[in-house]
């Protein structure tokens, strides 16, 4: 969680308690649902509108591409845990079970970064955003190149 100012939101579209906003930086708009609204919806078989809202409100911004395949849901990162990596030879485990999960499970449909460009935009957006669950976010190891990729492969 950040301290620091927070940009300005782009309202793109609005309807109800249902907002569409742009947060500079990032590649999708995100979903603003008002609190005790979104208290009605999240629990139970209302919990589709939610999705439902934001796939209208982004054809109404004129914004055709979802940051997920309407088929198959949102999409994913890797499933592989990289928690055990402590190791160059463990991340070179962690590498290839990363790219088998990415040609045997569908990674060109499913991951959201399924390019180089994209994979390595989100990686460098990743190690900026110091996103990790640890202390150690300055200390250079294994285990914290294993996170920051298999983050990157879902990191928007």
């Amino acid at each position: 969680m950040t301290t620091e100012p927070l940009e300005p939101l782009e309202r793109l579209v609005w309807h109800g308690n249902a907002q569409l906003v742009q947060q500079p930086g990032r590649r999708f708009p995100g979903l603003f649902v008002q609190g005790d609204t979104l208290a009605t919806l999240v629990d139970g078989p209302e919990s589709a509108k939610l999705l439902g809202w934001y796939e209208e409100l982004m054809t109404a911004a004129g914004l055709g591409r979802l940051p997920y395949s309407s088929e198959h849901g949102p999409r994913r990162a890797t499933n592989v845990d990289p928690s055990s990596v402590s190791s160059r030879d463990g991340f070179a485990d962690f590498l290839e079970a990363v790219l088998d999960d990415f040609r045997a499970h569908g990674g060109r449909t499913e991951w959201e970064n399924t390019t180089l460009d994209r994979l390595l935009e989100a990686l460098a957006a990743f190690a900026a955003a110091r996103v990790v669950e640890r202390g150690e976010q300055e200390t250079a190891s294994w285990s914290l190149f294993a996170e920051m990729i298999a983050a990157a492969t879902g990191y928007e």
